[in-house]
């Protein structure tokens, strides 16, 4: 599930929460772009994008990874410590508060991943089909999930989904292993 806030709702919310209350965001040149708090992600609508919103998505993923897969979360942090990416992001003045934490750190190096990964494929049906038809996907893209979620909502509730977000991160988990 996403909201996107208005600029006022944004800087309240972020200003009243904090990093001990387990918010991930995304910053560049000191704004914030979205962030993830509680299995909900929020957006900026002034730089909303389809890298924001994965990127963001993405944060959601790795906490159930880490909480139902911590091998998995291992192997991952194992695999991109002491990477570019990995020093890039510690290194990243907008991150100074989370290069201490190597959890988040990690997550915020597949964001950038899966984020870019997005905007990647978006940006090629824009080119090609134009932004009118990449617009009708994103919209049929969240219809669909809607429809499939609300419809077998007790077979995802017994499969440990609350949440449309949990449903679509483990499906794009799947899809992209």
């Amino acid at each position: 599930e996403f909201s996107i806030l208005t600029k006022e709702r944004l800087v309240k919310f972020l200003s009243s929460n904090s990093r001990k209350n387990n918010i991930q965001n995304m910053v560049h040149n000191g704004t914030t772009y979205g962030f993830a708090h509680n299995g909900k992600i929020y957006l900026n609508p002034d730089v909303l994008s389809s890298e924001v919103a994965m990127h963001e998505y993405t944060h959601l993923w790795d906490n159930l990874t880490k909480k139902d897969n911590p091998e998995l979360w291992n192997k991952g942090l194992q695999i991109f410590k002491d990477t570019s990416l990995w020093n890039e992001v510690v290194n990243d003045e907008n991150y100074a508060d989370i290069k201490d934490d190597e959890n988040l750190v990690l997550s915020e190096c597949h964001a950038r991943i899966t984020g870019k990964v997005a905007e990647a494929v978006l940006n090629r049906i824009a080119e090609q089909d134009g932004t009118e038809k990449q617009a009708e996907m994103v919209d049929w893209d969240k219809e669909t999930i809607n429809f499939i979620f609300d419809n077998y909502r007790d077979i995802f509730a017994k499969n440990g989904f609350e949440t449309v977000a949990e449903f679509t991160s483990a499906t794009m988990k799947e899809l992209f292993n």
